[in-house]
């Protein structure tokens, strides 16, 4: 339901929903905010190759790594500390996106 600004409302149909949450894709993230490792865990029942990707928030690629396993870790040592954009993507089409923050 939306109300105008005289008052006056509509109903409108709900088309569809688009959720971000990572469980529903089974990918989970952690710990965030994140000081010396973060964890990506695929705890779906697809095993796949997992593409990771790390930007800043110019959308410079800080990291690209590839991985087969259920649970990967990424050192944060050499990353400054601020907030990033996970990207992880897989050949059987998964895609999800994240925020991290890495601290110190």
């Amino acid at each position: 339901k939306q109300t105008d600004l005289d008052g006056e409302s509509s109903n409108s149909e709900i088309c569809s929903v688009l959720s971000h949450n990572s469980a529903d894709q089974g990918i989970v993230v952690y710990p965030n905010p994140a000081n010396e490792l973060l964890t990506i865990e695929n705890q779906s029942e697809i095993d796949e190759l997992l593409n990771l990707s790390l930007t800043d928030m110019a959308g410079k690629e800080i990291l690209r790594v590839r991985s087969e396993q259920k649970i990967t870790s990424i050192a944060t040592d050499l990353l400054k500390p601020g907030l990033y954009f996970l990207s992880i993507e897989g050949v059987e089409g998964l895609r999800y996106k994240q925020k991290v923050v890495i601290c110190r």
